[in-house]
């Protein structure tokens, strides 16, 4: 799930951010909550110190208060130093004093200037880079693994075991499956096979060396199992 919080005084802005914002992150994810509130109060408090959901929050500069968009920046910033902040403002002279006051924030944008375009990318570039959370799952009477996909890196059979390798950033999983079922339980976005006996996360490779029959992923290893009778699938 993916939580965005849009702190704003003016619903206006509120459903104008949700209507630029939703499509984006359905993109991504399928369970969203979105929560908008006009300024700082008890409520926005306790979500702010709650540490189970990644969040984006969406913060005006200048709400009526004396409570600003910056002061509630600083407060997630005591509890929260994981979760995306995006703020919007009427006046661009606030930027440095953002920068200067505030650890990481992913994008001051301004309401005058193409606020919805740059919302809409900032949401998409944090969804891809952040919020990769899309996981492979797989149950049966003896075990059962959940594995993020971006952590996977290759998947292969072996041919004397006759087994599924899942190889990971820090660990090998190993299943009683064939390897035309495991796509039905990845996505073909990131996962493409490059060899009869295996499945490639494109996105964790950095080169193919076809002529040698191998790929480099992005860890620096090296992996002999590349076939050239793949080699159009991966570049059409």
């Amino acid at each position: 799930m993916v939580k965005v919080v849009i702190v704003d005084d003016k619903l206006k802005t509120q459903e104008n951010v949700k209507e630029v914002i939703i499509p984006v992150l359905k993109k991504y994810e399928d369970e969203i909550d979105i929560q908008c509130y006009c300024g700082y109060n008890s409520q926005l408090a306790q979500e702010i110190q709650k540490q189970d959901d990644k969040k984006i929050y969406i913060l005006d500069i200048n709400l009526e208060s004396q409570i600003t968009g910056l002061n509630i920046a600083l407060k997630i910033r005591d509890y929260d130093w994981n979760s995306e902040i995006i703020f919007l403002t009427n006046h661009d002279h606030y930027l440095d004093k953002v920068y200067r006051n505030v650890f990481k924030i992913c994008k001051f944008i301004e309401k005058f200037d193409n606020m919805n375009y740059r919302l809409t990318n900032c949401i998409e570039m944090i969804m891809k880079k952040k919020f990769d959370i899309k996981k492979f799952h797989f149950k049966n009477n003896r075990i059962e693994i959940n594995i993020y996909l971006k952590d996977i890196l290759y998947i292969y059979r072996d041919k004397e075991d006759r087994k599924i390798f899942i190889e990971t950033d820090n660990n090998t999983y190993i299943l009683n499956k064939n390897l035309k079922d495991m796509f039905e339980l990845l996505d073909d976005d990131r996962f493409k096979q490059v060899h009869r006996s295996c499945i490639a996360n494109i996105n964790r490779v950095k080169n193919y060396d076809w002529d040698n029959g191998n790929f480099t992923l992005d860890n620096g290893k090296t992996v002999d199992l590349l076939s050239s009778g793949f080699k159009e699938e991966l570049t059409c």
